[in-house]
């Protein structure tokens, strides 16, 4: 049987002096897509040729799921307009070196919220300086169950300030190198839309409710 585990580690709201909480993610016009950053990962044994990953697999892994992406949801991400800016993440991710990133043993730990606010202070982009921010960092793949864990990120563009952490661990599977980790990396984005719709339908009834009884409260105070 296939294990899927979804570990919910971190939801970072409270920071003083800053109150934007997933609503404002639920309310935003659009999400701007900042990629997979694979620039902290760890290759965890039996990977032989690490330097290829680097330098071919980690831009096509992007590339790959904004085609998902594209086909799956017609170009948008959660019924919202879908910007793509995966170039920084490219970047940083194949300045790596294969004997940096290959381990063994057991798997890190999930990130700090040190460590993740290092890179969302590096997704910087001429086009896209304000908004909200959805971004895939890469824990670690491999080991002895095949598996993957990513960190999605919801986070503010221009204050860097991170809203929202959840962190998904899923199983590999299937043949050949690309195929057989694109199954974690497609699990982790499709849970994330999904409890992004169920968490957003119950946003869109409490904004409704409010607005209801705003109306009655104007209507009571012309009378």
């Amino acid at each position: 049987m296939k294990k899927i585990i979804i570990i919910l580690l971190v939801q970072i709201t409270c920071t003083v002096g800053y109150s934007q909480t997933m609503d404002d993610v639920y309310a935003a016009e659009e999400i701007v897509w900042f990629g997979v950053d694979y620039s902290k990962t760890k290759l965890i044994g039996g990977f032989d040729n690490p330097d290829r990953i680097i330098g071919e697999y980690f831009s096509k892994w992007n590339y790959r799921i904004i085609a998902h992406i594209s086909e799956r949801y017609n170009g948008k991400l959660y019924d919202k307009p879908f910007v793509v800016d995966v170039a920084a993440a490219i970047v940083r991710s194949e300045a790596l070196h294969g004997e940096n990133i290959t381990t063994f043993g057991s798997p890190p730990p999930p990130f700090n919220g040190e460590q993740i606010q290092e890179i969302i202070n590096l997704c910087n982009s001429p086009d896209n300086q304000q908004g909200i921010g959805l971004i895939l960092i890469s824990n670690y793949f491999g080991g002895r169950n095949k598996e993957a864990q990513y960190s999605g990120v919801y986070f503010d563009i221009e204050t860097k300030k991170i809203i929202q952490v959840k962190n998904y661990l899923f199983n590999g599977s299937g043949f050949g190198m690309l195929p057989f980790w694109d199954k974690p990396l497609f699990h982790t984005l499709e849970r994330i839309e999904y409890e992004f719709k169920t968490d957003f339908a119950s946003f869109r009834f409490e904004q409704r409710k409010i607005a209801r009884q705003q109306k009655k409260a104007n209507k009571a105070s012309q009378k």
